[in-house]
C-alpha cells in the first residue's frame, strides 16, 4: 500500500512541475475540460485516488498526513461531482481566468503536496 502512495506522490510532483515550468499547458488542459466536458472524467480519478489515498494511510509512516490529504481530495471530489453545470462551468472560467505567475504558483503548491506525501509515506 506503501507504494500505491509513492507512485501518486511521484506522479502529482511530476504534474506540479509540468505546470511550474509549462503553465500554458494548464491553460490549455482548461480549455480542453470545458470543451470536451471532461471535468467530471478529471474528478471521478480524482476521488478514486484520494479513496486509495485514504485506505494506504495506515500502513504508511505518517498516515495522518496521507489520510489527511487523502480525504480533503476525496471530499472536493465527491463535493465537485454534486456540484450543478452553472457552479463548475464558473470553477473553469476561475482557472482560465488565472494569470501565467498564478499559475505557476498553483503547481508550487501542487509540487508541496506531492512532497509531503512522499516524505509521509
Amino acid at each position: 500500500m506503501v507504494l500505491i502512495v509513492k507512485v501518486v506522490s511521484v506522479a502529482i510532483i511530476i504534474w506540479g512541475c509540468v505546470i511550474v515550468l509549462k503553465p500554458r499547458i494548464m491553460k490549455k488542459m482548461v480549455e480542453y475540460m470545458k470543451k470536451e466536458k471532461m471535468f467530471m472524467k478529471v474528478n471521478i480519478i480524482k476521488t478514486v485516488v484520494s479513496v486509495l489515498l485514504v485506505l494506504s494511510a495506515s500502513s504508511c509512516g505518517v498516515p495522518w498526513v496521507i489520510f489527511l490529504i487523502g480525504g480533503l481530495g476525496l471530499l472536493s471530489g465527491v463535493s465537485a461531482l454534486l456540484l450543478k453545470k452553472k457552479a463548475v462551468d464558473s470553477i473553469i472560467n476561475w482557472l482560465e481566468t488565472r494569470s501565467v505567475k498564478q499559475i505557476c504558483m498553483l503547481g508550487t503548491v501542487v509540487v508541496a503536496v506531492g512532497a509531503l506525501l512522499a516524505i509521509a509515506a
